[in-house]
């Protein structure tokens, strides 16, 4: 499982923002960012672009994990990275 830091991104996925004509690339309202239970229910958003193989099945256990699970904190923190201020997600 992951902890604490991002894992299997280069600085460049980092920093990589949707492209604005994909459909799939919806600012977030009022600044929210997507929620652990977001990228768990989303994974076609982010594998393959946020993460590959093993590292995309370590962060979807992560992000099942319960409650304040630091594991679960760092998988969200590593996804809203991957998306920069290009959140895929709407106010839930």
């Amino acid at each position: 499982m992951l902890v604490g830091t991002v894992f299997g991104l280069s600085q460049g996925a980092l920093a990589q923002a949707c492209d604005p004509k994909d459909p799939k690339c919806v600012p977030p309202k009022d600044g929210v960012d997507c929620s652990p239970g977001y990228w768990k229910n989303h994974t076609d958003l982010w594998f393959g672009r946020c993460c590959t193989g093993d590292d995309c099945q370590d962060l979807l256990d992560d992000l099942r994990l319960r409650g304040g699970d630091p594991a679960r904190a760092a998988a969200d923190a590593e996804l809203t990275a991957c998306f920069g201020d290009s959140q895929p997600c709407t106010d839930e």
